[in-house]
């Protein structure tokens, strides 16, 4: 709660892409002066607007409350988010997974798949009912680095406008290690790829079945930004996300510095806490929270 209450108007940045449309972040007026203590420019106030629209969110809402997707498809507990998206912890897949799919969800009328990062390991879901892989823009899969804690991601798109169906794979982690690039591309080779074959013979006729996967494959390899310290790799991996679903891809041309993750951070909890459906607590867990609450009183010796 601490870093939630910090005061962002002295966090001193000018321009942050992530969610920069969903919080009008890109309207970016003439600096403003506050009680003569200095220019304090609009994404300034408006860090400090978030702040505080997501701590009377959390003020309102108890650590067993569900967090759901406007869909319905996930959730996610809110005491999951408390202490790993405010600070400097790393996010956990659970945060991951459940920001992704919001954005899937809230940022783009195409269609959108999101895979867990479990899914190279335990198989990849079935595909969509009544969805062709031709009809899907974009395929987002989280990677785990389980020997080093590190977060990377593949994102795929489909594109069908171009004279031969083409489908693009980006590679990106925040370290810019070479060996984490190799065991990216192996997961899209032996696994990705794979599945991606196996729906398109799926759900298409005899005759293009036997002309085979139409589509030709450009890999490209995202090198910046990197990240400016040692937890953030999660916030990056969302950030650059955000950059190709929408379009912008201006994420690789910033520098990140910890004030601009943090920022970030502040933007993934109002993102998650404000587009997010909060699932009304049941009657009984408020008797027993409020019983609960009175005998800690008691014994506190308060009335």
């Amino acid at each position: 709660m601490e870093w939630l209450r910090q005061v962002w108007t002295d966090v001193n940045l000018t321009s942050v892409e992530l969610f920069e449309t969903e919080n009008s972040a890109h309207v970016l007026a003439e600096p403003a002066t506050l009680d003569g203590d200095g220019e304090i420019s609009t994404v300034q106030l408006l860090h400090q607007t978030l702040a505080e629209a997501v701590l009377e969110k959390y003020n309102s809402t108890v650590l067993s409350s569900d967090l759901r997707l406007p869909s319905g498809q996930d959730s996610i507990r809110f005491d999951q988010i408390v202490g790993f998206v405010a600070g400097n912890r790393m996010l956990n897949d659970d945060i991951l997974r459940f920001t992704l799919l919001l954005m899937a969800e809230q940022l783009t009328t195409s269609q959108t798949l999101v895979f867990s990062p479990h899914a190279p390991m335990l198989g990849f879901p079935r595909p969509p009912q009544h969805t062709r892989l031709t009809s899907v823009s974009f395929m987002i899969l989280p990677v785990f680095f389980s020997s080093s804690n590190h977060w990377g991601i593949i994102i795929v798109e489909v594109d069908m406008d171009m004279p031969t169906p083409t489908i693009y794979v980006f590679y990106y982690e925040s370290i810019g290690a070479d060996s984490y690039l190799s065991v990216m591309k192996e997961i899209w080779n032996k696994k990705l790829l794979a599945h991606l074959k196996l729906w398109y013979v799926q759900d298409c006729d005899d005759r293009a079945r036997a002309e085979g996967f139409p589509f030709t494959v450009v890999e490209e390899a995202i090198s910046v930004p990197l990240q400016p310290d040692g937890t953030s790799c999660g916030v990056m991996v969302i950030a650059m996300a955000y950059s190709y679903l929408t379009g912008n891809r201006d994420f690789p041309l910033h520098k990140v510095t910890k004030a601009y993750v943090a920022c970030m951070r502040l933007r993934i909890l109002w993102m998650v806490m404000t587009k997010a459906v909060i699932e009304p607590i049941p009657q009984l867990i408020k008797e027993h929270a409020s019983k609960t609450n009175k005998e800690l009183k008691k014994a506190l010796g308060r009335h």
